[in-house]
């Protein structure tokens, strides 16, 4: 009797124990929100999106209370708070993770929602189906919205960063109106896009052309402004060929670039050493794709040659730029072009890397992008690319390669 009654003692103690073990917490997730627009759909400047808990509100009002721009520059970010179950051991980030993202200027009559279950320290693409405000039922006949999800761990949140692809067909309710009001009519399929509006016309002064391109190689955006205002040709070049647009790119002053192409800057001007906002965004600014993603939103050419006669895609497998050949695979860019070295961009990222991981996922890439696996290099050594990472030991990459159907040395 008293061992039943101390095993029962140590039982009631064991659930008080554990009872507290798991509870409901609050889970302090950060997001950035970057949107891509290639085909150029929403009006020119900054994009208005909002993300938000929709289990807390789910109408148009509720989500603008959180809504705000988000330019490559100068990304929307927000924290947002949201509950789930944590046992008293775990210390991790919120397995899944569930918000609504809204983009009114492309469809102003409901959000997107995803559901997340963050890959941590990677990336994930996902479907977001399309949710009229005041329901919480998918409406199927909108079409989804493809969202790039790019996780990190942050002790016990995540901070993710969003990439909406506005999709070349589709709603644009909102975008053809220079206020970006709704468009009347909600079954409209898309309303165009938006040419700004402009003032006086104002006589060109190319004295002004040294001073813009200094301010735009200085990110000096409100300068830019006003010299653009009074006249400074925004297309003008410098001894050296550069435009206004090429010096802020260099230096990945991306604010600057987004005011010098909404004036009008062209991003396929080449300077004297073939160089254009557009070739300088694939490599010579890091592996952020923000100054990319600008110049294709303004009409980037992806044919465009460097002085090599080497495409955009060439140089950023050069550097091991997963992200940029990433976004360069989703546009209409040759694969296999070959440059003046004999090489293509598979071959350069065996050839030129390190066989680290940006370099591994580059390879991924570019193979599942379709690159010829078994082209050999057109310069005084032919080597196939399975030739090459096996003479530098890359066995990460020969992996990939044979699984293609690469074929080895005789």
């Amino acid at each position: 009797m008293v061992a039943r009654m101390l095993v029962g003692a140590l039982g009631l103690a064991l659930v008080v124990m554990v009872l507290p073990g798991c509870g409901t917490v609050a889970f302090q997730n950060r997001f950035t929100v970057l949107v891509d627009d290639p085909a150029g759909r929403l009006p020119a400047g900054p994009v208005t999106v909002s993300v938000f808990d929709p289990l807390m509100g789910d109408t148009r009002d509720w989500a603008a209370q959180f809504a705000g721009p988000t330019t490559p520059a100068a990304p929307y970010t927000r924290t947002v708070s949201s509950t789930g179950s944590r046992m008293f051991f775990d210390r991790g980030p919120q397995q899944d993770v569930s918000v609504g993202l809204a983009v009114p200027t492309y469809n102003d009559f409901g959000y997107y929602a995803l559901t997340l279950r963050p890959v941590r320290e990677g990336t994930t693409e996902v479907s977001a189906p399309f949710v009229p405000y005041d329901t919480y039922t998918p409406d199927e006949a909108r079409g989804p919205l493809p969202v790039r999800v790019d996780a990190r761990a942050d002790g016990s949140a995540w901070d993710l960063t969003l990439t909406p692809t506005i999709p070349a067909t589709g709603p644009v309710y909102g975008a053809g109106t220079a206020t970006g009001a709704p468009s009347a009519d909600p079954e409209a399929t898309d309303a165009g896009s938006v040419t700004p509006t402009t003032g006086p016309s104002v006589t060109v002064d190319p004295s002004l052309t040294p001073q813009l391109i200094a301010a735009a190689e200085d990110g000096r955006s409100d300068v830019v402004r006003r010299l653009l205002a009074s006249g400074a040709p925004v297309d003008g070049t410098d001894d050296r060929g550069r435009t206004a647009l090429i010096a802020a790119a260099y230096e990945n002053e991306v604010a600057t670039a987004q005011v010098l192409v909404q004036a009008g800057a062209d991003v396929n001007i080449q300077d004297d050493s073939q160089q254009s906002a557009f070739l300088i965004a694939t490599s010579e600014v890091g592996p952020d794709p923000g100054l990319l993603i600008l110049t294709l939103n303004y009409g980037a050419d992806v044919d465009a040659k460097d002085s090599f006669n080497g495409t955009g895609l060439i140089r950023a497998a050069d550097r091991g730029y997963d992200r940029i050949v990433e976004r360069l695979l989703e546009t209409d860019i040759e694969v296999d072009h070959v440059n003046n070295l004999g090489w293509t961009a598979l071959h350069e990222a065996i050839l030129l890397g390190d066989g680290g991981a940006g370099y591994v996922r580059t390879v991924q890439l570019l193979v599942e992008a379709g690159a010829d696996v078994n082209l050999a290099t057109a310069d005084s050594e032919p080597r196939t690319p399975l030739q090459i990472a096996e003479e530098k030991g890359y066995s990460d990459i020969a992996e990939i390669l044979r699984d293609a159907g690469a074929i080895g040395p005789n």
